[in-house]
This record gives structure tokens, C-alpha cells and sequence, in this order.
């Protein structure tokens, strides 16, 4: 009895000695996963001593990564951002300009401005290019303000005094220039106390998905001139190119709700490869019935956020995905809005839905726009554990520009990044990007992460992509 006695204290005793070994244990794993916490030091020497080595190796790795994502972010302005203004450059809106009228996510009318200013050498020349870029990153700032306000919309400079902003405005054309040019004198009334004499003429015409970027910037390049020759503020409006329709709210909510309501709504099916031909996943975009005719996201989706109504479609698409996993054992990736992210029914609904499905959840992939990260640091974390603890692999699409804003991203644990279609256009053909590919990869690779490229167009761009530590590719020329 005495000796089971203390061996009861004994083991009791050795509990609380080892008890720091099981933090060290948590500590490892989540080293592994690409976590780098700090653990309290234990009073023990032995523990001591260890706890400190996995401390300073936590500290040291993720020093290095923020080092990388410095040094990426260092890269991506060099590439893609206008040294005065910060907006993209040319190269990187046309490239983004290109993926909007390509992918088929994206809205599927939209207007482009260009706006022009004038006199820009003799205001340099009278006034200095102190004054000079004060002006330039002032209209930059305008024009970011107006992209700001609705989703998928940007703004760059295309030249030294031509600006363009892509907005998905739902007013007319005539609104969305005139609000632009009174936001742009008024925003630059201040010079005018320096007799300056401002002139910023603009143009702007509507574009669809689809259509040839040289023949809308051909179209907006005679408009410009136009616009020019009226100086000061003239608006030129090319209305019969594309005019907005006007559209009736309350009939797109009747016909987004009719078609969830009578299940007019499908998965469209794209392949994911990596580099070496095997299948990663398929990606299917949502679809919805509209007059007897399937229309892609693009088609509908601007309208179903307006109405609040995105949280109830990806809880559709979520449904739709299980089902297809349950026919067909597919790894199968789906995309979920911001606006779903940030809805508890949404969230609630689709745990809910995961639990009772957990057979299949190994084989779902879900991924969030790139934006929804950054916007929602606190709730994104959040739902991303959620879903990973039901063995769903979670990733963000879209990744580009704004990588680098995603807090404490080591935490997050992501198992995948699809780098956007504007990154990768002409990979083969321009090195710009190269070096911005290739440190985006670094570190994804250093945290665990498969990286992917979107809007792949041929084998060409695939050989460039494999040299700079892709994994796997997506696009038109994929199949």
C-alpha cells in the first residue's frame, strides 16, 4: 500500500514536472503548421533551456518571412505601381484591365474613364515638379477613392498625363463621369489659389466581357481627343458603344429569387493541373438560369450583392458542391463572397451543413477573394479554422496586388493561393513580373502552401510558370 502510495504521488509529482514537454509538443506542431507562437518559459532548467531554443527558432522563422514579405512588397511596387500617384502603372491596368474582359467572374458590363490633364509641361515648367506631382498624386487619390466605392472597380495611370478609372458603378455613364470630374476639380481646388489653370477633360464609354481591349481604347482615344480639343472639363460620352440599360431592382430580386427558389441554379466545371498533368481540383463557378439561358456569375452577381442576396447563393453552391463530391468523389473547389463571409446565417448555416456532410469535406475546397481576407482580419481566421477543423482545405483566389496587406498570414494556415490572371498575362513574353512571381512563392512555399496560377493561356506561359515555382495552373489553356 505504501508503494502504491507513492507511486501515485510519484506520478502525480512527474505530471507536474513534464507537464512544459506537452507546450513544447503544441509548439512543434504548430511550427509545422506554419504558426509561430511563443510559449511561456517553464521553471524547470532542462525545459527551460528547450523552451527558449523553440522560442528564438518561432522568433527567427517568422522574422525571416516578414523579411520576405518586405522585400515582396518592395518588388510589387517596382512592377506594377506608378512611382508619383501608387496607382497601377500601365502595363498592370492593361493587364487588369484584360482579365476583367476575360474572366468570366467578373461583372459583365463595366465603364472605363480616361482622364487627361492638360498643360501638365507647362505646369511642371512654371511651377516646379514638386508642385507638379502634388497635382498627379492628388488625382491618383481622387480616382482611388472612386474605385474604393464598389467592389471590383480600380483605377491607374496610363502616362504621364493620362489617368483611367474601370467602375461598376450602377449609375448611367453621364453620372459616373460628371460625379468624377466635379470630385476631381473639387479635390484640386486648392491649386487654383496658385493660378494654376487645371483642365482635365474626360471620356468614357462602356465595355463588356468579351469584347477587345484595343478596340475600347481605340474608341476612348478618339473620345479623348474630342474631349481635349473642348478643354477644361468636357465630358465626352460614347453612349452608343455600350450604354448602361436601365435596370428595374425589384425585377432582378424577383428573378435571383425565383431561380433559388425553382433550383435554376448549377456548377459550371474547370480544371485545376498541376504542372506535371495530374488533376489538383476542379473549380466550379456558380450558374443561374435567366430566359431559358444559363449566365455566368458575371452576369448576375453585381445585382444578387446590391440585393443582399450573395450569402444565400453560395449556400446553394456549397449544397450543389457535397452533392457533386457524393456522385463523383471529386476534389472539387468552390468560390464564397465576402458578403457570405461576413454573414452569420451564412456561416452558421454552412457549418452546420459541413457536420452533417463530414464525409466529404476532404475533398471540398473553398476559397475566398483575396480582398475578404484583408478587410476581415479578425473574421476571417475565425471561419478559416472552422472549416479546416472539418477537414476542408481553404485557400484565397485572386491573389496579387494586395498579398502583402494579409495580416499575421502565417497563422492562417491557407492550403492553397491562386495568383490572379492580371499577374501571369504575358509571363512568357515580359519578365516584369518574374522576380514578383517568384518571391510570392518563396514564401508560400515556406508556410506550406500550393501555389496556383490563374488564367493560364498556353504551354508557353506554363514552362515560365514551372521555372518560377508554381505548382499548378489554371485557364483557357488548360484543359
Amino acid at each position: 500500500m505504501a508503494a502504491v502510495a507513492c507511486g501515485r504521488v510519484g506520478t502525480s509529482i512527474l505530471k507536474v514536472i513534464i507537464r512544459p514537454l506537452g507546450n513544447v509538443i503544441v509548439q512543434a506542431e504548430s511550427i509545422s503548421q506554419q504558426q509561430f507562437v511563443i510559449s511561456k518559459e517553464p521553471k524547470t532548467k532542462e525545459f527551460r533551456l528547450l523552451v527558449e531554443a523553440m522560442n528564438r527558432l518561432s522568433t527567427s522563422v517568422k522574422k525571416m518571412l516578414e523579411k520576405k514579405t518586405r522585400e515582396l512588397e518592395l518588388l510589387r511596387q517596382e512592377s506594377q505601381q506608378d512611382t508619383v500617384t501608387k496607382l497601377p502603372n500601365r502595363r498592370h491596368f492593361l493587364n487588369m484591365l484584360d482579365s476583367s474582359l476575360t474572366q468570366e467572374d467578373s461583372p459583365s458590363i463595366g465603364c472605363l474613364c480616361i482622364i487627361r490633364v492638360l498643360n501638365l509641361g507647362i505646369i511642371n515648367g512654371r511651377h516646379g515638379h514638386q508642385t507638379t506631382d502634388l497635382i498627379l498624386k492628388n488625382i491618383g487619390e481622387t480616382l482611388s477613392r472612386a474605385a474604393d466605392k464598389h467592389k471590383e472597380s480600380y483605377a491607374g495611370r496610363l502616362n504621364g498625363a493620362d489617368f483611367a478609372l474601370v467602375s461598376y458603378s450602377y449609375k448611367t455613364l453621364t453620372d459616373i463621369a460628371n460625379q468624377l470630374s466635379s470630385s476631381l476639380f473639387g479635390n484640386l481646388e486648392r491649386f487654383s489659389n496658385q493660378e494654376i489653370a487645371l483642365e482635365l477633360p474626360i471620356a468614357a464609354c462602356c465595355f463588356r466581357v468579351g469584347e477587345q481591349r484595343s478596340v475600347i481604347l481605340a474608341l476612348l482615344d478618339g473620345a479623348i481627343t474630342m474631349a481635349e480639343s473642348k478643354g477644361n472639363s468636357a465630358v465626352i460620352i460614347l453612349e452608343e458603344h455600350a450604354p448602361f440599360k436601365s435596370q428595374n431592382t425589384e425585377e432582378w430580386r424577383t428573378a435571383i429569387t425565383t431561380a433559388l427558389e425553382t433550383e435554376e441554379i448549377t456548377l459550371g466545371s474547370f480544371p485545376v493541373r498541376l504542372l506535371n498533368g495530374d488533376s489538383l481540383h476542379l473549380e466550379m463557378p456558380v450558374r443561374m438560369k435567366f430566359d431559358v439561358e444559363w449566365r455566368p456569375a458575371g452576369y448576375f452577381i453585381g445585382w444578387a450583392d446590391k440585393l443582399d442576396l450573395l450569402d444565400e447563393i453560395d449556400l446553394q453552391v456549397l449544397k450543389l458542391a457535397l452533392l457533386k463530391i457524393e456522385a463523383s468523389h471529386e476534389q472539387v473547389a468552390i468560390n464564397i463572397s465576402e458578403d457570405a463571409l461576413c454573414s452569420d446565417h451564412f456561416r452558421t448555416q454552412a457549418i452546420q451543413l459541413l457536420e452533417r456532410d463530414s464525409e466529404h469535406t476532404a475533398h471540398l475546397w473553398i476559397e475566398f477573394p483575396e480582398a475578404a481576407a484583408i478587410k476581415n482580419p479578425g473574421l476571417f481566421p475565425q471561419f478559416c479554422n472552422q472549416l479546416k477543423s472539418l477537414g476542408c482545405r481553404v485557400g484565397l483566389e485572386h491573389v496579387g496586388s494586395e498579398f502583402t496587406k494579409i495580416l499575421d498570414l502565417q497563422g492562417l494556415g491557407l492550403h492553397y493561393l491562386k495568383v490572379d490572371s492580371s499577374v501571369i498575362r504575358d509571363i512568357h513574353m515580359d519578365e516584369t513580373n518574374h522576380d514578383f512571381l517568384k518571391g510570392l512563392c518563396n514564401i508560400g512555399h515556406s508556410l506550406g502552401i500550393t501555389m496556383i496560377a490563374e488564367g493560364v493561356m498556353n504551354n508557353q506561359q506554363k514552362s515560365v510558370l514551372e521555372s518560377l515555382n508554381l505548382d499548378a495552373v489554371t485557364g483557357p489553356g488548360v484543359d
